[in-house]
């Protein structure tokens, strides 16, 4: 269980980096997994249109990124 320092709720000011290869492409599987929804959003999209925060998207950051994020997803 994880306790909130007080980073939450995210409020404007604070910063999301969304990381990995995944964070703006549609995960669908692959080969016979291979799943075509009805609601084509990527992880990125989603968490932009959820939230007020800025978030920025790199596939592989720099540890001056990480740094300065207050949250980091992988995707």
């Amino acid at each position: 269980m994880l306790k909130n320092n007080g980073i939450l709720p995210l409020g404007e000011e604070r910063q999301i980096l969304l990381i990995g290869r995944w964070a703006n492409k549609l995960p669908q599987g692959g080969g016979s997994s291979k799943v075509v929804g009805y609601n084509h959003i990527t992880p990125a999209d989603a968490l932009r249109s959820a939230t007020r925060t800025k978030v920025t998207v790199r596939e592989v950051p720099s540890i001056a990124e990480m740094r300065k994020a207050d949250v980091i997803i992988c995707a």
